[in-house]
């Protein structure tokens, strides 16, 4: 997950990682708004090696969803 200000997922993809569908690379599952996203991650500092992921990638993805199904 990152965030861009660009809405083209090949054009905004941060340097060094790659799209695709190989080892190695990596899919794009979607886009939304950063204001629609923001509400869902942890507090400033608190994003990092040792946070858990899992429930802020579930939730940005449940949101994403809804957004779909709208």
């Amino acid at each position: 997950m990152y965030a861009s200000n660009d809405t083209n997922p090949v054009t905004a993809c941060p340097a060094g990682l790659r799209l695709g569908d190989g080892l190695g690379q990596f899919g794009h599952y979607g886009t939304a708004p950063l204001e629609e996203i923001a509400p869902l991650l942890p507090a400033a500092g608190k994003i990092g090696p040792s946070a858990k992921a899992a429930p802020i990638l579930e939730a940005v993805a449940a949101a994403y969803k809804a957004r779909a199904e709208a």
